[in-house]
């Protein structure tokens, strides 16, 4: 029995995953990524399994009340930093143990989780440490009160890391794994899975070649056939980051805008953040070209908990007749990510108008809806 440790797919959740796996305890471990654009634990059976560890993978009241069910078979771990109403001090237990702060990234507390339990060997820490820088920067975390504080510390031992890590290095700020998983082909029902695998593997050639920039530095011709998983998401990066960010139909309601758009290409977030940076306030940008019946929303911009906006619109929606269990998504207050069934457009724009004017004006009552993750 090996075991299991179940990762979100971006950047944070691979990099904790790798982080996890440098350790005495995960080494043998199965590591598995969650599904295309998905938090949560629908999509896994750790039956047979020695042990369950859930990285990045949000804290709603249904994935806590699921690994808490199978913490009475086995020892089960969740280190998480996404916003959450749920106690999480209820379900703590000697064989459930929670791991939670929103200030950090889920990178920085799988490494700190690790060092604490002096299970990362000492000629492993180095890599653990590159691995958790990586994972904050591509969280777009360095902002983040924990996270700062842990880069901090970090830079004594890897100045020259951190000097040429910042908010615009390109691999990272645009999420790794995403990067190669729209690549190979967007939509895909395996491009994902793909694409994480790859990324995975190109952090261990990394650490083979002994140089936490290969995966952004070019690498000399003879070097391809032993590191093909470097140059492969070196090339996908190249062509991903070649796409242009689309044009959209912006709608512009009182307290937010919501930015329509079609593209083969997950490029929700970069739409958002342009409009956004346009109008100077939070944009939902909707993609119905990503999966077939479904519109794609990714929201960006401060000013409004995008998170609690989420909620709200999906409690808005079950009242437009769309099924509670269809709506998924979630993040953080000035960066969200989800899916809904496509539907009348229309009432998708009055939803999320509704929503925000009753944030803003306070209206809104969730008293019996569950977190929106």
């Amino acid at each position: 029995m090996r075991p299991l440790v179940y990762a979100h797919l971006d950047a944070d959740g691979i990099t904790s995953a790798r982080i996890a796996t440098l350790s005495a305890i995960y080494k043998d471990a199965t590591v598995q990524f969650t599904p295309p654009l998905s938090f949560g634990v629908r999509d896994i059976d750790p039956t047979g399994a020695k042990s369950l560890l859930c990285l990045d993978i949000g804290s709603t009241k249904e994935t806590i009340e699921q690994l808490a069910e199978w913490s009475d078979t086995m020892q089960v771990i969740l280190i998480d930093h996404h916003p959450t109403d749920v106690n999480l001090m209820k379900y703590q237990s000697p064989t459930f143990r929670i791991i939670h702060d929103v200030d950090n990234c889920t990178a920085g507390l799988t490494l700190n989780t690790m060092l604490t339990a002096g299970v990362v060997p000492e000629e492993k820490r180095c890599w653990a440490e590159t691995w958790a820088i990586v994972g904050i920067y591509g969280d777009v975390a360095k902002d983040k009160l924990n996270a700062n504080a842990l880069l901090q510390e970090l830079e004594r031992t890897h100045p020259h890391l951190i000097s040429q890590l910042g908010s615009k290095y390109s691999l990272w700020y645009l999420q790794a794994a995403n990067v190669v998983a729209n690549t190979l082909n967007a939509g895909r029902k395996y491009a994902f899975s793909t694409g994480a695998k790859i990324a995975y593997n190109s952090l261990v050639e990394a650490e083979q070649l002994g140089n936490p920039f290969a995966l952004t530095q070019p690498l000399p011709l003879p070097l391809w056939s032993v590191y093909p998983n470097i140059v492969l998401l070196q090339e996908l990066k190249r062509r991903f980051t070649a796409v242009e960010i689309p044009e959209a139909t912006v709608y512009d309601l009182k307290h937010i805008a919501v930015a329509m758009f079609t593209s083969a290409f997950d490029m929700g977030a970069a739409v958002a953040k342009k409009t956004s940076r346009w109008l100077n306030k939070p944009v939902i940008a909707i993609n119905d070209g990503i999966l077939q019946g479904s519109y794609r929303l990714n929201g960006r911009g401060e000013g409004l908990d995008l998170n609690l906006l989420m909620q709200y619109t999906k409690l808005e929606l079950v009242k437009l007749g769309f099924k509670e269990t269809e709506l998924t998504g979630g993040g953080h207050p000035s960066a969200v990510g989800g899916l809904i069934p496509a539907g009348d457009f229309g009432e998708v724009i009055q939803a999320l108008g509704r929503a925000s004017i009753a944030m803003v004006e306070g209206e809104a009552d969730v008293s019996d809806g569950e977190e929106f993750i």
